[in-house]
């Protein structure tokens, strides 16, 4: 590229005083310092060329450097004008399309790279700006193809090796992509981009240390870069450390409002620590943003399926796969949602199907397994719970699935067990309080335990009944249950009362409404 300067100053020193001293600063305004490049090449702007194809060089080369300095309008300004001097300038199309990347207008810069190849199919340059923005678009094999040309042109373009190890990461070729971040990192020790690659690749093999060590070294030598902190926000997710990775997707959206991974990433903290309103206010968001972006949709149905709203919860997951067929975390997600619509065979399948996808992912299993039980297939329902337990044994609703089998095939002593494994892995667990009771109670029964026995069972299902309330006074079958009890122990008023509370939540509920009859008793 530069090698133009070179062979037109040369050629001008030999046609008047001016060109020669315009030529004396080709190589200021062609390399080094931006400021000092910028200060060069405005001189030769302003002192006047020979020839309108000198001064759009000029301005071209002008343009790459505001480049540098991320004044992307000025570098705008100055390609436009030097495409006006010289419209067969290629080098002014190439700068054009690297500035028009850095401010997201992905399809302008292939616009602009594809002319540029046009007037110079020669360019390495030109190859590795159109397979940046090809990368960010998606268009992943036509970036891998484009960088390689790069690199057949130029084997020491840096840039080129980036955005192919870009496409590789998203393509799931983890070891190409570390191999080219490190050749690029050979070839320039500083870039941010390249440790940021290897950092997302080393994440998605598990190697978290590694990844960490890259993305903070991406930060600390570009610290307005917000890509680094999307990618630092995932290896937060993965490690469990979700306040920080909403605090790094925070400082990403800050940096660039407009890239939905930011959001999307922010989303999924969220989301983990509980908060659905956030979640889902992000995930929209990100879908604004880009309405491609199938882990947005996958967040929002994940939301979705655990506020109940499993019809929408079915369509996001649906758009989605759609996306991204092979994305387990939304299958995942719309097999709870079919769980909660009693759609239980269909919860199988997408369970199953994420499970071929991701082995070894702890909650498609949890989500069979619950399935499995709903269907009455307890032996199955046992074996999934615990699979899930060997995958991740901190799961307390694994144990909790797997105690309301061992409840269904009249195992209560180990229904006991997970249901007080799960207490203790999640306190606030109402279900689990309220599961246990019932095991203490049919134990005592299936035991033939004596009248001082039974009572004493029922005393603790009592705890436990009174505990779920607490903790959702809205769980109608923990007041007929403790109904139930309290007749055990020949309380019928406390069992009146307990099934007019249970009316007062949902005066329709059949089973409440059974119960009454059967104490022949007016609601």
């Amino acid at each position: 590229m530069r090698g133009v300067w070179i062979a037109v100053g040369l050629a001008c020193l030999a046609t008047s005083a001016r060109s020669q001293a315009a030529s004396l600063d080709l190589n200021a305004c062609a390399y080094g310092d931006p400021d000092a490049r910028i200060a060069a090449c405005s001189l030769m702007i302003t002192s006047g060329l020979p020839t309108k194809a000198l001064t759009a060089i000029a301005y071209a080369d002008r343009a790459g450097a505001y480049m540098k300095k991320e004044l992307y309008d000025a570098g705008i300004a100055d390609a436009d004008q030097a495409i006006s001097l010289d419209p067969a300038l290629a080098i002014a199309y190439v700068n054009r399309a690297a500035i028009e990347m850095r401010q997201g207008q992905f399809d302008k810069a292939i616009g602009d790279a594809d002319m540029a190849l046009k007037l110079n199919p020669n360019s390495s340059e030109a190859y590795a700006d159109r397979a940046g923005a090809e990368l960010r678009v998606g268009l992943l094999d036509r970036a891998v193809a484009d960088a390689g040309e790069a690199l057949r042109l130029n084997p020491n373009d840096s840039v080129a090796y980036v955005n192919r190890s870009g496409a590789e990461v998203k393509l799931g070729r983890l070891d190409n992509a570390i191999a080219d971040a490190s050749e690029a990192l050979r070839l320039n020790s500083r870039d941010a981009y390249a440790y940021t690659d290897r950092s997302s690749a080393y994440g998605l093999q598990g190697r978290f240390d590694l990844a960490l060590a890259d993305v903070n070294e991406a930060i600390r030598l570009a610290p307005n870069l917000g890509i680094a902190y999307v990618s630092r926000s995932f290896i937060d997710i993965d490690t469990g450390q979700f306040d920080q990775a909403i605090s790094d997707a925070t400082d990403a959206i800050r940096l660039e409002p407009h890239y939905a991974p930011g959001y999307v990433n922010r989303a999924d903290g969220y989301l983990k620590k509980g908060d659905k309103e956030a979640a889902e206010t992000d995930a929209t968001h990100a879908i604004s943003l880009d309405p491609t972006d199938a882990a947005a949709y996958t967040i929002r149905a994940a939301v979705y399926a655990q506020e109940g709203r499993n019809d929408l919860s079915i369509a996001d997951a649906d758009h989605a796969i759609s996306l991204k067929p092979d994305l387990a975390e939304a299958h995942i997600n719309r097999s709870l949602a079919y769980l909660h619509l009693g759609r239980y065979a269909q919860s199988i399948a997408d369970a199953s199907e994420a499970i071929r996808l991701k082995p070894n992912l702890a909650e498609a299993y949890l989500d069979r397994s619950a399935a499995y039980g709903a269907e009455g297939l307890y032996d199955l329902a046992i074996a999934d719970a615990n699979k899930t337990i060997s995958l991740n044994p901190k799961l307390a609703a694994a144990y909790l699935s797997r105690c309301v089998a061992y409840t269904k095939t009249e195992q209560f002593d180990q229904a006991i067990a997970d249901a007080s494994q799960a207490i203790s892995l999640n306190p606030g667990l109402a279900a689990a309080y309220a599961d246990r009771a019932y095991d203490y109670v049919a134990k005592a029964h299936a035991s033939r335990a004596d009248r001082r026995a039974r009572d004493t069972f029922v005393d603790r299902a009592l705890g436990d009944v009174n505990q779920a309330l607490q903790l959702d006074p809205h769980m109608i079958g923990a007041y007929v249950f403790r109904a139930a009890a309290h007749l055990e122990l020949g309380q019928r008023t406390q069992a009146i009362a307990d099934l007019r509370a249970g009316l007062a939540v949902d005066p329709g509920n059949v089973q409440v409404r059974a119960a009454f009859k059967t104490l022949g008793v007016t609601p």
